[in-house]
């Protein structure tokens, strides 16, 4: 094992410019964040030129990821074997947390409501060193982006089907605005947290079109976890429980510790992305039980392939 250092980029999320430089520091603003183990990292937060800069003097990384790094040209974190993989997701992870905690602290004290929910974009021009003095960049480091491999294209098939849609008012479920905000969101964790949502309020809706008795209960009651929702519920409603209904038990106790244990969770962008085309699956599944003779229905599985 060897300790490199670690500097990396990333630019701030912003609402709106306006007022950008109104209450913000006209030069860059340097603050040291302290380590149970290893020295202190550096966090500068440039507001004039609207990104964070992080510089962690001390990570430990396997022999082979340092050979890597002197001698690829691009490194696909996918490509490599699983332990170093790991070691690149962990190295992103360790930048991401720095910057945030150091810029959410200013955020939020200070009142720069400028700032996006999502404080940073993906990190850029991450460099790494064996001597804390002379870096060098990490060769081509690609990160992960989701994305539907396939759509479906608007022609005379699918507009004559879109039409017979809005004739019998076939609707979007509202949960599928929580669905695509997980697919555009950067930050695994609250790729996660929408996913979930969209989970949840998707089985409700559907029940509610399914059967409209329901649809005051479903308002005014606490919900069952989804264990049960997309399992026992959904058969005695549908005829059949969710295939996904085991990952979506999973990814639902996951979401409840990233809300309230989430500095003691970490969720990789690979596991995310991942979760997210489950629930993807499992709403394109019910969509398939709520309007069976629907062309459009029976071919949204085309657009389950998401991935990095």
């Amino acid at each position: 094992m060897i300790k490199i250092s670690i500097r990396c980029s990333f630019n701030i999320r912003q609402v709106t410019e306006t007022d950008w430089h109104a209450n913000t520091a006209s030069s860059p603003a340097t603050f040291v964040l302290g380590s149970t183990a290893g020295a202190p990292s550096t966090v500068t937060i440039d507001f004039p030129n609207k990104t964070v800069e992080v510089l962690l003097p001390e990570f430990e990384v396997e022999d082979g990821l340092v050979s890597c790094l002197k001698n690829a040209d691009k490194v696909y974190a996918n490509a490599y074997p699983v332990e170093l993989a790991g070691t690149i997701e962990a190295i992103k992870q360790a930048m991401q947390y720095r910057a945030r905690r150091v810029l959410e602290h200013a955020k939020y004290f200070l009142g720069l409501d400028h700032i996006a929910d999502d404080v940073i974009t993906d990190w850029h021009e991450p460099m790494w060193s064996i001597n804390s003095v002379a870096f060098q960049r990490f060769p081509g480091l690609i990160g992960g982006a989701m994305g539907f491999r396939h759509s479906m294209p608007l022609n005379d098939k699918t507009r004559a089907a879109l039409q017979e849609g809005l004739d019998k008012d076939f609707r979007p479920f509202l949960a599928m605005r929580h669905l695509y905000r997980a697919i555009q969101e950067s930050s695994p964790r609250f790729k996660w947290i929408d996913a979930t949502i969209a989970a949840e309020l998707a089985i409700k809706e559907f029940l509610a079109r399914k059967q409209p008795d329901l649809e005051v209960l479903l308002a005014h009651l606490p919900s069952p976890p989804l264990l049960r929702l997309y399992r026992e519920v959904l058969e005695k409603h549908a005829g059949e429980k969710s295939p996904y209904w085991k990952e979506l038990d999973n990814g639902s106790q996951k979401r409840n510790k990233l809300v309230h244990q989430h500095e003691a969770i970490v969720v990789t962008e690979a596991e995310a992305i991942e979760y997210v085309s489950v629930v993807m699956k499992a709403i394109h599944h019910l969509y398939a039980l709520l309007y069976p003779d629907w062309v459009i229905s029976a071919n949204l599985k085309d657009l389950d392939r998401v991935g990095m």
